[in-house]
């Protein structure tokens, strides 16, 4: 080996492609890999430079000796080219400077019988089964083939389909996208936080599906049933809101049945509790409830406890023109909301409402013009209109 490597591996090709494959297989190969690395201790190297670093694949690939600046003794300023934009600098941490000077170390006998154009490269290596010694020098960065070799030889797993796993429960190998290994180096610098932290309980380099499994699924049947009741919840709740809302333009009984035939059959009201919606004996604050008792809102059996504004959204609600003056107040309580609160506030808490309301006053639409100015005369614009309770009252 004072000469280097290739005029031994020279020497054996020339006795032979069989002779060559078999002496490298038990002779060669115990000489030349503790002195230079292989290509499979090449790749292992860079996943774990873009784990430590979260430097993109391109710009590790074409680093060279020239890209690295040491600042202080244990201090390295890496210049790299990120392909998508442009020249960037990044200065490395404690373990990725240690792992870069293991590197340089664990390189430094190819890198001196290296051809002279590529000892200037960082991540030259040499390959044996070249079949000319030009072709047994390289720098060119690892083929998808050679990733999934190394994969393969380290029955490396997937974790779920996620690109940065090793291990995992359903055994396939691992789909390795160099791409993104940042998402490692952005997990590893938020375990940082952990210390004195509710997250100390999950780890970020899991997937959601694999997290989901280990905290989530190790529950007792009554656990899973109240799981499944508020899933089947919200579900009906999406669907309530979607409904269009039951307007009457009139009192008439008729119009009611004639031109909503699904609401009374979703209703269920016989003739004289159609009666008392219509006359105003079921009346809330803002509409006339079908059945406060039903437990749309609370417990069934008891009165509703929802807020005036829930209505405007409940399939139970029946609006009629003697609501108009509460739903123009109820307007007027939004619009006071809607200037003391930002956007991201008012939209979760009132924006669905706030929706329904405008298009139930849409002039025209359900209601004439007239009749919305006259129910906007009796509207003074404050809180004391509206049964609020003391945190719901505007400044």
């Amino acid at each position: 080996m004072n000469n280097g490597p290739a005029p031994l591996v020279s020497e054996m090709a020339e006795r032979g492609a069989f002779p060559f494959r078999r002496r490298y297989g038990v002779g060669l190969l115990a000489v030349l890999d503790p002195l230079i690395p292989t290509l499979d201790v090449m790749i292992a190297y860079q996943l774990l430079f873009g784990a430590y670093t979260g430097v993109v694949p391109d710009g590790i690939a074409d680093l060279g000796l020239d890209d690295i600046e040491w600042a202080g003794d244990e201090k390295i300023l890496l210049s790299y080219v990120k392909g998508r934009t442009a020249a960037e600098s990044l200065a490395l941490s404690r373990q990725a400077t240690r792992l870069l000077e293991q590197w340089l170390d664990h390189s430094a006998v190819a890198r001196r019988f290296a051809p002279e154009e590529l000892r200037q490269e960082l991540w030259v290596r040499f390959t044996p089964g070249g079949t000319r010694a030009g072709e047994r020098w390289l720098a060119k960065p690892p083929t998808h083939l050679s990733l999934c070799g190394w994969v393969k030889r380290r029955q490396a797993v997937d974790e779920e389909g996620h690109p940065t796993q090793m291990s995992g429960d359903n055994g396939l190998p691992l789909a390795l996208h160099r791409h993104r290994i940042r998402t490692t180096h952005d997990a590893l610098k938020d375990r940082s936080h952990w210390r004195g932290s509710r997250r100390t309980t999950l780890d970020p380099n899991r997937s959601p599906g694999v997290e989901g499994d280990h905290y989530l699924t190790n529950t007792t049947p009554a656990q899973r049933e109240a799981a499944e009741d508020i899933i089947a919840q919200a579900q009906e709740d999406l669907v309530r809101r979607a409904m269009p809302p039951l307007v009457l333009a009139t009192a008439e009984m008729a119009d009611l049945v004639e031109n909503y035939p699904e609401h009374m059959k979703r209703l269920g009201l016989d003739d004289d509790a159609l009666a008392q919606l219509l006359s105003g004996e079921r009346d809330v604050f803002t509409a006339a409830c079908g059945d406060q008792l039903s437990g749309l809102h609370g417990p069934k059996g008891k009165p509703c406890p929802a807020r005036p504004w829930v209505c405007l959204l409940c399939p139970l609600a029946l609006f009629a023109p003697r609501h108009l003056p509460n739903l123009l107040r109820l307007r007027a309580f939004f619009s006071r909301q809607w200037q003391q609160m930002t956007t991201a506030e008012f939209i979760p808490v009132f924006g669905p409402y706030a929706h329904r309301l405008d298009e139930i006053l849409t002039p025209d639409r359900y209601f004439s013009e007239h009749a919305l100015r006259a129910a906007a005369a009796e509207v003074t614009d404050c809180d004391v209109e509206l049964p609020l309770r003391p945190e719901e009252h505007t400044v």
